[in-house]
């Protein structure tokens, strides 16, 4: 009789390290999902912040590109000179 409670201890044992290593998988695969989550919207943000980035230096070098033309047109041409389009 004392052996079959052993039997039945050990077995009820076996059984809760069962179910706790299938709790402990479950909890690690959560934790690692929400650091890859939290990690994958860290990266979208920064990928926005350096295509606005990229687009403020391009309008700014257009800006100035359209203001040094300006200057060599002023430079270049007399006061009061006009440029006719001609129409084909």
């Amino acid at each position: 009789m004392i052996k079959k409670m052993m039997k039945i201890c050990d077995r009820s044992k076996i059984l809760r390290k069962e179910g706790s290593a299938l709790l402990t998988a479950l909890l690690i695969m959560g934790i690692l999902i929400a650091v890859s989550l939290a990690t994958s919207m860290l990266i979208v943000r920064e990928v926005g912040l350096t295509k606005l980035t990229l687009d403020a230096g391009k309008a700014f070098y257009g800006a100035e590109s359209g203001v040094e033309v300006a200057l060599l047109q002023i430079e270049e041409n007399l006061p009061g000179y006009e440029v006719l389009d001609e129409v084909l």
